[in-house]
């Protein structure tokens, strides 16, 4: 979907018909937060909501003069108030692409980091709750880690360019595998609830979206390429149903790249394919089901001639765009396509959202964005109460009412919007229901300490409850 020029705007509102998204707003800015030393060019390349209702960003941090940035982790309570930040000398680049947060509160990075001779290495480094270093690996020779997921068995893979590597739970080399002869660049890295891997990026010699899925030793079960458009795909999510949706850019034509979402099953066949952005150059580089329905996409967008600004972007479950978001903030130095490389966007577990990746480490909090317009004049036919007890160690509770009978499904999301658990779904007949969860993953295995979201839809109305699990 292109803009006419002239009307690109720092808000810019997009809106199409979309099931139950038709009169979503996009959402207020609640808080910015930016890295207060004017010395360093900083850039939160990575941003996730902790298991205490605060914020972690990551990403590399420049010296005023010449020479390698090091890595950076700020952070943040849920008002935005930095808590603690810790720098390390592992020579990141554009990186790191992953932030994972433990069950003990403590986390672990994953990117890229320039190597001895100036060749690039993949990283893994752990840290505890105040961010002092538990351990760090570093892998290969000219190795890249674009992205990275935990395993079941508490260790971790990484993917970059045409390799994945799994490591035990403290980092350790277990394996490394290569495809498609070197052609494949692989940017994402799914952990799936069946054991099972699931790696996105692009075949190098068509410039297609490429989907593959291994099992657990690497070893590939299915790949597929998409795109009647030549077209890059730099993330990738795990659907409630089953399905996968991809976000990256596609070339549309001389001086232009758009923004995409494409959606294929379970087993990687193609379904839908929607394009949008404006003139000149816009991607995604982060996708996440909502657990309101839909998906949010962050990325970026030219605002002017090769000046970029951040994008945060939500489409309905057909891949229209309902409101698209492009923050614009002044910097010293013109903003160029590379510093958006690795914006990142979520939902949080108050259903609104937070976007990191701009020039000066800014993190930025949006409030809800889905208020319905007529709400208050149609009667609902769902009311959802508060999950007890609450934080929970072995079992939480919530209760639902329903004005009429409906199909209803229930399920249970993470701070990622993976979908971790599935509760109930079918018919039910109208009054009082309760369902029980007893914390345990679709996997069969007991999920770690965090923030879960239960979320239960009926008669076209989904609503949410936020729970902690401590066990």
């Amino acid at each position: 979907m292109n803009l006419p020029p002239g009307l690109r705007a720092a808000l810019v509102l997009l809106t199409f018909s979309a099931m139950n998204l038709a009169a979503a707003q996009p959402p207020d800015t609640l808080w910015s937060y930016t890295y207060p030393d004017p010395c360093f060019q900083a850039y939160a390349t990575c941003v996730i909501q902790t298991a205490d209702g605060g914020f972690l960003g990551a990403g590399p941090v420049y010296p005023a003069s010449a020479g390698a940035c090091d890595l950076l982790l700020v952070k943040l309570d849920a008002s935005g108030a930095e808590e603690w930040q810790e720098s390390f000398d592992f020579r990141a680049t554009d990186s790191p692409s992953t932030v994972i947060q433990l069950a003990d509160g403590s986390y672990v990075i994953g990117g890229i980091a320039y190597g001895t001779w100036g060749d690039f290495v993949a990283f893994l480094l752990a840290v505890d709750p105040s961010g002092q270093e538990s351990w760090r690996r570093t892998y290969g020779v000219d190795s890249y880690c674009t992205g990275c997921a935990r395993t079941l068995d508490d260790g971790y893979v990484l993917c970059g360019r045409h390799s994945i590597m799994r490591t035990d739970s403290t980092g350790n080399l277990l394996w490394t595998r290569d495809y498609f002869g070197g052609q494949a660049l692989f940017e994402d890295i799914l952990a799936l609830p069946d054991g099972n891997l699931l790696v996105a990026g692009w075949m190098g010699d068509t410039v297609h979206a490429l989907l593959m899925k291994t099992d657990a030793e690497g070893n590939t079960l299915w790949s597929q390429t998409y795109g009647s458009l030549s077209c890059i795909a730099f993330a990738v999510t795990r659907t409630a149903d089953g399905c996968y949706v991809l976000t990256g850019k596609a070339f549309i034509g001389e001086g232009e790249d758009d923004a995409f979402l494409l959606k294929t099953d379970a087993d990687g066949n193609f379904q839908f394919m929607e394009v949008f952005g404006g003139d000149g150059y816009e991607g995604g580089f982060a996708v996440q089901e909502t657990w309101q329905g839909g998906y949010l996409v962050s990325g970026f967008a030219e605002i002017s001639s090769f000046v970029f600004c951040p994008m945060l972007a939500l489409a309905n479950f057909s891949g229209h765009v309902v409101w698209q978001i492009e923050p614009q903030f002044e910097s010293p130095n013109p903003l160029t396509y590379p510093e958006f490389r690795f914006t990142s966007g979520w939902q949080t577990a108050d259903g609104g959202y937070i976007l990191s990746g701009m020039y000066n480490f800014r993190m930025i909090r949006f409030a809800p964005g889905l208020g319905v317009e007529d709400d208050e004049q149609t009667p609902a036919i769902l009311t959802l109460g508060s999950p007890s007890p609450n934080p929970f160690g072995s079992a939480v509770q919530i209760s639902y009412s329903l004005a009429d009978e409906a199909s209803v499904a229930a399920s249970v999301y993470d701070l990622s919007g993976r979908c971790v658990a599935k509760l109930t779904e079918g018919m039910e007949s109208s009054g009082q229901h309760s369902l029980t969860w007893d914390g345990t993953g679709m996997s069969g295995m007991p999920c770690p300490n965090g923030i879960y979201l239960i979320t239960v839809s009926a008669g076209g109305t989904a609503l949410s409850k936020s729970a902690i699990l401590l066990r």
